[in-house]
């Protein structure tokens, strides 16, 4: 049973990705996305784990917003 839902998980988080990614790319809103992966590394390879942890809410909240904004 677990084995099952975990393939049912990932068929449905790989195509909401593959969404999402299409979104964001004709949004132009790559460069912006980089950007803040580049802020989560920087953060991590300077074991900075407070400023990883902001950095990662920080990503997390503002792809919330891209999402919220690209279905309005």
């Amino acid at each position: 049973m677990y084995q099952d839902f975990l393939a049912f998980l990932e068929r449905h988080l790989r195509q909401q990705l593959l969404t999402t990614r299409r979104n964001t790319a004709r949004a132009g809103r790559i460069r912006e996305i980089e950007a803040e992966h580049r802020k989560i590394l920087a953060a991590i390879a300077a074991h900075d784990a407070d400023g990883a942890r902001k950095a990662m809410r920080s990503h997390l909240r503002n792809g919330i917003e891209r999402l919220v904004t690209l279905r309005t």
